[in-house]
């Protein structure tokens, strides 16, 4: 009995992830799951020969930054497959060792990590970058509960140039404001990686495609709500409300435990609860959420559900979660089978998927604010 409650154990789980990494490569490029491979590799081509990286290719926007068009590079050298492959398995790992570097009960350990990996494969599309993403965030927030700063910036710099919102993961600083080696370290990050696309360009198309990766940005915010919040609002109630306002809110109800935590100080694992809240937060309020993103919220369900308590409300919350941005009946045409096809066949159904992330988050919120009714367990 002993042997099966330790069951799956940290290794076996390493190559669980290890072994869905590649599979969840393999499969994505065999059947042309998604097109970001092909976005990725287009824009390390126009990194090496100063086109332009926003305009519109055959494949699809590139939305990233001229530094992680850069890092790509390297996967032009070897076939589609391999690439697809390690850039996958790349993505699988880092959340992996995010969630091991956090998690410092074994037996919790061992609970996130299978919690996540379940809530991954139910939405996973494997050649996104959301998973390099959710790792750089865990591994940051670990460096600085650890006091290595340098650690932290580099992983906050390299997250936030991946995409922009690991960025929040700096609101972790004001518990360790005396660090102030830590926003220096992520600054220093930042500008050098930014600059190291000038290994490939001159310096007029350097500038060139950091200005034009603003105009892209700056234009899709205002459109987009994706399977966010915002996007239940126009969907569900044809309400066309501006990103900013919805966001606004949200931000202010993430910020309510941080400022309670500063005002009556903070355990190790209220504020690794609020890196889990921080983690659905990006997705529920991000303009640009789809299902496959869904991936940085599986961490933070495995996170705040191994912490406890795991009771049958947990659990049922856990598995609606998990189960609700799946691509089961994602078509936006009628033209489906099963009993509840017709669910699928309503556009605005989508954006409702993430309902029960969001009663996650709100319960968590909760927790932290009134402690003394949350029975998880744990020192400081």
């Amino acid at each position: 009995m002993a042997r099966f409650r330790d069951w799956p154990s940290r290794r076996a789980l390493l190559v669980a992830y290890v072994v869905a990494g590649i599979a969840a490569g393999l499969v994505s490029w065999a059947f042309g799951q998604s097109q970001n491979l092909d976005v990725f590799l287009q824009g390390a081509r126009d990194v090496l020969t100063g086109a332009d990286l926003y305009e519109l290719h055959s494949t699809e926007w590139f939305k990233y930054s001229p530094t992680f068009a850069l890092f790509f590079v390297p996967f032009l050298w070897m076939p589609t497959w391999l690439a697809g492959s390690l850039w996958s398995l790349l993505n699988f790992i880092s959340t992996f060792y995010g969630i091991d570097a956090v998690m410092k009960d074994e037996r919790e350990k061992r609970i996130a990590l299978t919690v996540a990996l379940v809530g991954i494969l139910v939405v996973t599309d494997g050649d996104q970058s959301n998973l390099l993403i959710g790792g750089t965030m865990l591994l940051g927030y670990q460096a600085l509960e650890d006091g290595k700063p340098w650690r932290f910036g580099f992983y906050a710099a390299v997250g936030t140039l991946v995409k922009i919102f690991p960025v929040l993961g700096l609101g972790f600083l004001v518990f360790h404001w005396k660090k102030w080696k830590a926003p220096l370290a992520f600054v220093l990050f930042t500008v050098a990686l930014c600059f190291l696309p000038l290994l490939t360009l001159s310096w007029s198309d350097f500038k060139m495609e950091y200005a034009s990766w603003k105009r892209l940005l700056s234009g899709e915010s205002v459109v987009n709500h994706g399977w966010s919040i915002m996007g239940v609002f126009e969907k569900g109630f044809h309400w066309n409300v501006r990103n900013i306002w919805v966001q606004g809110v949200g931000a202010a109800i993430l910020g309510l435990p941080f400022l309670n935590a500063l005002k009556t100080g903070s355990t190790a694992r209220e504020r690794l609860s609020m890196m889990a809240s921080l983690l659905m937060f990006v997705i529920l309020f991000n303009h640009r959420t789809e299902y496959c993103t869904f991936v940085v919220s599986a961490a933070g369900l495995g996170i705040w559900y191994a912490l406890g308590p795991r009771t049958p409300v947990h659990t049922a919350l856990l598995v609606l979660a998990i189960l609700a941005p799946g691509p089961i009946y994602t078509a936006a045409e009628p033209k489906l089978q099963g009993a509840f096809a017709f669910l699928g066949a309503h556009r605005r159904f989508h954006s409702l998927r993430m309902l029960p992330l969001l009663l996650v988050w709100l319960w968590i919120q909760k927790d932290l604010l009134f402690p003394r009714k949350a029975r998880g367990k744990g020192p400081a």
